[in-house]
Parts: structure tokens; sequence; C-alpha cells
């Protein structure tokens, strides 16, 4: 039952966006959301659709919820659900016209990533989803992670921001740059992870704590149903919380040979 609800919510998302983008109104700003990124009407808007979908099938009001426009919205005591919500995903991708936009939402029953019990994400421009729940899995090809093993040979995408981030993780970052041959990015976490559970790309790797839980979250569960191995932070990832402002940083590979390379590569503790 949440599963579907993820999925529909994510669905009526869709919907509003293209509704919105019909009429020119998408990348209408409006401010900055309560994480301080600027909030176009898309944003706000998308991100009301999933929280109010998902809330009629809840049932409860014991709910908090961590979404990228409102921000967290904690349940006086203790909630039934934790909801993470990133409507739109790539949204300097959507003002500048480039097609690569998501949208993306977990549910968990507690406050930790070991919690979490259906996710979704969804390509908003071609329409592709990827779904995990504690009884479905649902993508959209059949192909499944890759068996690439080795690290120049893999198709990666990588967070380039930890050149900005002092000697230590620059170096560790063009190490991973001389090594690989084949490095992308496409501004959108979210689809970037996921792309590793369809055999598309074979790592995402972003080695500083740049990404918010919303950033990756939903993209982790669909990857742990298929047992792709993830490193953030040298942290059991079981234990990650869900109702945080903090950022994380995210390896997750296609199978565990690749990932003990990269690691190896990095000089980063295994996890």
């Amino acid at each position: 039952m949440i599963g579907e609800a993820v999925a529909s919510a994510l669905w009526r998302a869709r919907s509003v966006y293209e509704d919105l983008s019909s009429r020119g109104e998408a990348t209408r700003r409006l401010g900055r959301g309560s994480f301080g990124d600027v909030t176009m009407m898309a944003d706000m808007m998308c991100e009301e659709a999933i929280i109010s979908e998902l809330m009629k099938v809840l049932g409860t009001e014991r709910v908090t919820i961590v979404a990228e426009e409102s921000g967290i919205k904690e349940w006086r005591g203790t909630p039934d659900y934790v909801i993470v919500v990133d409507p739109i995903d790539g949204s300097t991708n959507l003002r500048r016209g480039i097609k690569c936009v998501s949208a993306g939402v977990a549910v968990a029953g507690g406050e930790r990533y070991s919690d979490v019990i259906a996710s979704g994400v969804l390509d908003l421009i071609h329409g592709e989803l990827y779904l995990a729940s504690e009884d479905e899995l649902r993508l959209p090809s059949a192909s499944r992670p890759s068996d690439v093993r080795e690290v120049r040979e893999a198709v990666m995408m990588v967070d380039y921001r930890a050149a900005k981030r002092g000697p230590e993780s620059a170096n560790r970052y063009l190490r991973l740059i001389a090594e690989a041959k084949y490095v992308r990015n496409l501004g959108s976490s979210l689809l970037e992870l996921v792309q590793i559970s369809v055999g598309r790309i074979d790592a995402y790797v972003c080695i500083t704590k740049e990404m918010r839980v919303f950033d990756v979250v939903p993209a982790m569960f669909v990857l742990s149903r298929l047992g792709c191995p993830m490193w953030s932070s040298g942290l059991d990832v079981a234990s990650l919380p869900l109702v945080t402002r903090d950022r994380v940083a995210l390896i997750a590979s296609a199978n565990r040979e690749l990932h003990t390379a990269l690691l190896d590569l990095l000089e980063l503790p295994r996890a």
C-alpha cells in the first residue's frame, strides 16, 4: 500500500509539473526554501502535491516531514511515519531547460535510514519510475546493476565539489579523475543514483558532505533492494538520520568489487 502511495504521489507531481510547464509557470521564482535554495513554482506546487497525496493514504496525522521547500515539520512526540521529499531534483537544470529533472520520495517508520519502508524516484521528463517497497521493486528496465569491477572501466557520476573542500579532498578527487575514463555529472543526484539500478552507470561518488537526505535517500533505498553497496563518510549507512539538516557524503556502486576498488583508490575506510 505504501509503495503504491509513493508511486501515486510521484505521478501526481509529474502532472503538476507538466501543467505548470505548459503554462510557462514552472520556473517562476518565489523566493527561497527552508534549506536556502531558490524556490520555483514547480518546487512548491510539486511538493504540496506529493505530501497531500501521501497523507491521504497514510491515515494518520502523526507524521514528520523533511522536505526541500517547507523544511522539517516534526510531529510532537513519536511519529508513525517520516516522509522525505525532494519535489524537483535538478532545479538548475529546470531553469536552464536541461532535460534532466526528477522527484523523489521516501517513507520510513522511524527516523533512521534503516526504517525506510518504501521509496521512489521519477524522471519528470521521460516518465521513468524507480520504485521500491518491502514487497516490490519496480524499475523501467529489466536490466540490473552492472558487473564492471575496475575503476578505469566504470561509468560514474562524480560530484565535483570535493575539489573545493581543501587539499586532502581535492587530492582524492583528482586521483579518481586521473584513474577513471568515464566521468559524468547530470545535475540531479537522485536520477544519477538510480541509473545504477538498471546498469546505465556503475557508481556514484560524492566524497565530501554535500548532499541533504532528500537528495539521496529515495534512490538509496532502491539500490539497497538490489544489494548495491554504499558508503557514507565511513558511517553505518543504516544509522543515517532522516530528520536532519546535516549533509552527507555518499558512494554507491553496482557491485562489491568496484565499491572496494573505489574506497581503496580514495583511501577511505571500508564500511
